[in-house]
């Protein structure tokens, strides 16, 4: 049966799967049909298939070549810029970075966060400007209170097992000098001109995030030691340099590093919020979690939302304090946001991102098609692609060859990968009232319908 069909490629699952799922579930309302999945096998499921039809909801803006080649196999190219942020300092410059020179034309939608991403955009991409819709982000959908449900029982299992702890949040995203070698080899020979201009000015903020990730550290170690102090659990950031984090972990005694699921469980867990101006300050912010922003290199601030919603701790004492005086604080979830939130992040009581999204993705004149049917092609395709990436494994163990982190690795980015077992367990999570359907395309590809 023909239905539009709608590509969703992700590229780090903790991060966007849940908020993807929640896409799907107003999509299906719609007789919508969703093919989720990572990048690589989306961009392999779009190449394979016969028909030129559908839409592909993308992160960011792609090299102009990559944008024509998809766009012969569907009708529409949007984009959900999930980089445009609320801890994003400069809005225009990083909007125009993000957008391949010259491809505007070729952008059929721009959903963007709020206000101040949407003002920027209209500044700086004055071709896309009719195309441009400030939707708010699914992802803010999945912080409202009337989706915590969703949670709960992910909640209950960390409460269960570690009891009352602050979460600590790492974003420094530079957080060893490995990290910051592979990023400078692969990023100075990259295809887009405004990475290789802003290279040295990345890597000048690089090592000062080193120097402040270090700092950081050494006062976790001695927090470590202070048994007055409540228990920490550290969550590292998914791009983040994972084998200097494990570590670091064997040097605590206390303090707990753990990467597991979505972030978004585990902040509903903790009692207060301890981060470096990441989104997830937005997520305790509107369930009325304390939260903090620990500076101890003030040249490292970052002066975005999360900065100003946060309480600003300066050293060891403040950290400590911080920690003993939420460590039994009971969250009340806010119900009227501030001014700066409302600029900052489109919010509608009565309608979700997710639906202002899919509503306006039907609108479009998007030609429907029939479902892709798997074939051996695809089979023998998935057998040679594990059987070499199981050698290479193990050619890379037996050399003892470290991984390039210039690129997060597999392994961080899409955890399990994607399949039928996982999407039919979070569809019926969130609660999708239609009947619905889940089937494995190919490997870490499904089909919701």
């Amino acid at each position: 049966m023909k239905k539009i069909s709608i590509y969703l490629p992700i590229e780090i699952k903790v991060r966007e799967l849940n908020s993807f799922i929640l896409i799907a579930k107003f999509a299906i309302n719609y007789g919508c049909r969703i093919y989720l999945g990572s990048k690589s096998s989306i961009k392999r499921l779009i190449e394979n298939k016969k028909s030129c039809g559908g839409s592909f909801l993308f992160k960011g803006g792609m090299p102009l070549a990559d944008i024509l080649h998809i766009r012969k196999k569907v009708n529409k190219f949007l984009i959900l810029d999930q980089e445009i942020s609320p801890s994003c300092l400069d809005f225009k410059k990083e909007i125009r970075r993000r957008v391949w020179p010259e491809s505007e034309k070729f952008i059929d939608r721009y959903y963007l966060i709020g206000d101040m991403a949407y003002n920027a955009s209209l500044n700086v991409l004055k071709d896309l400007s009719p195309n441009i819709i400030k939707s708010g982000w699914p992802s803010i959908d999945l912080y409202r209170d009337d989706f915590r449900f969703f949670y709960n029982s992910k909640v209950n299992e960390i409460k269960k097992k570690y009891g009352d702890f602050i979460l600590f949040s790492s974003a420094f995203g530079f957080n060893s000098q490995k990290i910051i070698n592979d990023f400078y080899k692969v990023k100075k020979n990259s295809n887009w001109k405004s990475v290789r201009s802003d290279l040295n000015e990345v890597m000048d903020f690089a090592n000062s995030s080193l120097e402040e990730f270090q700092l950081n550290i050494d006062i976790l170690k001695k927090i470590d030691q202070d048994i007055t102090c409540p228990q920490i659990i550290i969550r590292p950031h998914p791009a983040e340099d994972h084998n200097e984090w494990k570590k670091i972990s064997k040097c605590f005694s206390r303090i707990k590093v753990i990467y597991e699921g979505s972030i978004i469980p585990w902040i509903y867990s903790c009692r207060a919020l301890l981060h470096r101006g990441c989104a997830s300050s937005v997520q305790a912010y509107m369930a009325g979690i304390p939260t903090a922003y620990p500076i101890l290199k003030k040249d490292c601030i970052k002066k975005a939302f999360p900065y100003k919603i946060s309480e600003h701790l300066y050293n060891l004492e403040d950290i400590v304090n911080f920690c003993k005086k939420n460590i039994n604080a009971n969250s009340v979830p806010i119900k009227n946001f501030s001014d700066e939130f409302h600029n900052m992040i489109h919010f509608r009581e009565d309608k979700y991102a997710s639906e202002i999204i899919i509503e306006d993705l039907i609108s479009l004149n998007i030609d429907q098609e029939e479902p892709y049917i798997s074939n051996m092609k695809d089979k023998a395709y998935d057998f040679l692609n594990d059987l070499r990436n199981f050698f290479k494994i193990k050619i890379k163990d037996l050399l003892k060859l470290e991984s390039n982190i210039g690129h997060s690795p597999k392994s961080q980015k899409m955890p399990g990968g994607i399949n039928k077992s996982e999407i039919e367990e979070l569809m019926n999570s969130i609660k999708v009232k239609k009947k619905f359907i889940v089937k494995d395309v190919f490997k870490d590809c499904v089909e919701i319908s």
